[in-house]
């Protein structure tokens, strides 16, 4: 019945309320990959979903500036996405 929820807790108390699967992640933020790296998201080949955050992220940080998107405010996980309240 509690599987899961004291570590949640211990998540967002550690600063990180937003958690999303990677799926999650890139349907809601993948709008945001500049046009002439699109393909490499939807391209033929095979990328997994932590690869094609990876991508989206990187991408992202080279576009806005650090006060934008600080370098510790996204962290990835092994299934999921976490954001730190700015």
């Amino acid at each position: 019945l509690y599987s899961g929820i004291f570590e949640a807790v211990r998540i967002r108390q550690s600063g990180f309320p937003m958690r999303l699967l990677h799926a999650e992640f890139l349907e809601r933020y993948g709008r945001l990959m500049p046009k002439e790296q699109w393909p490499q998201l939807v391209g033929p080949r095979q990328v997994s979903p932590p690869e094609k955050v990876e991508l989206l992220v990187s991408a992202l940080r080279e576009q806005l500036t650090t006060s934008d998107l600080p370098d510790k405010g996204l962290v990835l996980g092994k299934t999921k996405v976490l954001g730190k309240a700015l």
